[in-house]
């Protein structure tokens, strides 16, 4: 391989992280390899000091940044597909600039794991849970989880915390409409690496996931994670094979249970029922 050419591609997305951007890129850049790799960061018309920040660490390291620059807002979406179209390095590592790494060997653990077993597509690993104020809310975000998992697992729940994963870099040529539909842009993109191999879990925690109220999964409530999951199963339908077309109808059936169940606590069932009614 080309010495110049990056091992792994560091795709960082964010919007108004002022409070935490820093974390996020020091984690990156204490990263220990004997491997190059590159950041490339798409920051959504932040209005805030976010960009400010940023760009004093790209003075100080320029080979390593690849700022993109958007002339008009692109959403969450759209920005993960740009920066990820810009992707030059073997593996693709995802990161959310309110997310940070712990372990300055992690890309270094992934990558070996990776080189070694060319029947995985996917890599993550543990993470602990923290709040807006850095305090720990769950030492692990995954529980029990086997070491090696497959597609099927996953459309059982998402369990891969998007900050920790790393992906083979040649299996996405553009992303699927279903994608832009999509609440949960990660779990749609973990479904399409996951049906070109398998999905490798390192039992170690090498990050942190923020919850916060501006989060898009910490920043909702009960009824709105039920309703975002039911709403990214319907698009992880459209980008899998038939044969597991099954296994995404069950997913279906019991978060439309739970969300009945839901409404039922809340004592909101029959005004569910009498706007189906009217639909109907």
């Amino acid at each position: 391989m080309n010495k110049m050419i990056p091992k792994v591609s560091v795709c960082l997305i964010t919007y108004n992280h002022e409070k935490y951007i820093e974390k996020a890129i020091e984690g990156i850049l204490h990263q220990k390899t004997d491997f190059i790799y590159e950041i490339i960061v798409g920051d959504d018309l932040s209005t805030d000091s976010t960009m400010q920040i940023i760009n004093r660490y790209k003075e100080k390291n320029n080979t390593l940044f690849n700022i993109l620059c958007y002339g008009q807002k692109m959403g969450m979406h759209k920005n993960w597909e740009a920066v990820m179209a810009q992707a030059k390095g073997e593996y693709i590592a995802l990161l959310e600039g309110d997310d940070f790494w712990t372990d300055p060997y992690k890309l270094a653990k992934q990558v070996e794991v990776l080189d070694k077993n060319q029947t995985i597509a996917i890599s993550f690993t543990n993470a602990s849970v923290i709040n807006e104020l850095n305090d720990k809310v769950f030492s692990n975000y995954v529980e029990k989880r086997k070491e090696n998992n497959s597609l099927l697992d996953l459309l059982e729940f998402n369990f891969i915390p998007t900050c920790t994963v790393v992906y083979r870099n040649k299996y996405i040529q553009s992303l699927p409409k279903a994608f832009f539909k999509s609440p949960y842009a990660d779990w749609i993109i973990h479904c399409i690496y996951a049906q070109e191999g398998d999905i490798h879990f390192l039992n170690s925690v090498t990050a942190s996931y923020r919850l916060h109220s501006n989060g898009v999964y910490g920043g909702s409530d009960e009824e709105s994670k039920l309703k975002n999951g039911i709403k990214t199963m319907s698009c992880i339908i459209e980008i899998v094979p038939k044969s597991y077309h099954s296994y995404c109808t069950q997913y279906l059936k019991k978060s439309q249970s739970k969300l009945l169940d839901f409404y039922k606590s809340k004592k909101m069932y029959f005004n569910v029922v009498r706007s189906y009614i009217k639909k109907s």
